[in-house]
């Protein structure tokens, strides 16, 4: 990550998209954070809207169905481990 924080603050690289990170989440001490022309997404990236978007919905929905009937969620966040 130093030698792709270098090239963009120096501006012998134009731009990058990072997804995934070693450590996740991000800590907020990191310095990617204020590196210049770097896009960073929460590990949400995805090559195939089709089956992706449609896989999240049923969850979201499934969930929602648990959510009021009082039962335990699917793909909770583990709090202590940060996804």
């Amino acid at each position: 990550m130093d030698a792709l924080r270098e090239k963009l603050r120096k501006g012998e690289l134009s731009g990058a998209v990072l997804d995934v990170f070693y450590e996740e989440p991000l800590p907020a001490n990191s310095p990617l954070w204020s590196t210049p022309n770097l896009i960073m997404s929460p590990h949400c990236a995805v090559d195939d809207e089709s089956v992706y978007v449609e896989r999240c919905l049923d969850i979201f929905f499934d969930n929602l169905k648990r959510f009021f009937a009082s039962r335990p969620l699917n793909n909770v966040v583990d709090t202590r481990l940060g996804y």
